[in-house]
């Protein structure tokens, strides 16, 4: 009898921790509040410039410099890897590649996988 009460609460305690996992609400990284986050992007839209993107709040993650030809239809991640100008960071150098495509930044977190976007700036000069 002892077997089958222990079994019992071993399987309720079991239970009550996996729905207290399941359901419990994880740190965000959204901005508490009222506060809508916001991505804004400053500088001169020009080849050699160096471009900044900013976020209000609280919100944290990594910036992805996005371009396009056309705007409406497809995006595309900047492709560089750590230690290059725009490689996760705010600053961002226009390349000669991007004469004449639009701009983005989208700022993105991993956990839980949250992403906003900046406005469309452009054409590149």
């Amino acid at each position: 009898m002892k077997k089958v009460v222990n079994f019992f609460y071993y399987t309720v305690l079991f239970t009550l921790l996996t729905f207290c996992i399941i359901s419990c609400d994880f740190p965000s990284s959204k901005t508490t509040g009222s506060t809508t986050p916001t991505v804004t992007i400053n500088g001169t839209f020009a080849v050699g410039n160096t471009i900044i993107a900013s976020s209000n709040g609280d919100f944290s993650g990594d910036f992805i410099w996005e371009f396009s030809s056309n705007p409406s239809v497809v995006w595309q991640m900047n492709l560089y890897w750590p230690g290059l100008s725009g490689s996760y960071n705010e600053f961002y150098t226009i390349q000669e590649s991007h004469r004449g495509m639009y701009v983005r930044v989208r700022r993105w977190t991993r956990m839980p996988q949250t992403s906003i976007y900046s406005n469309v700036f452009g054409p590149i000069q």
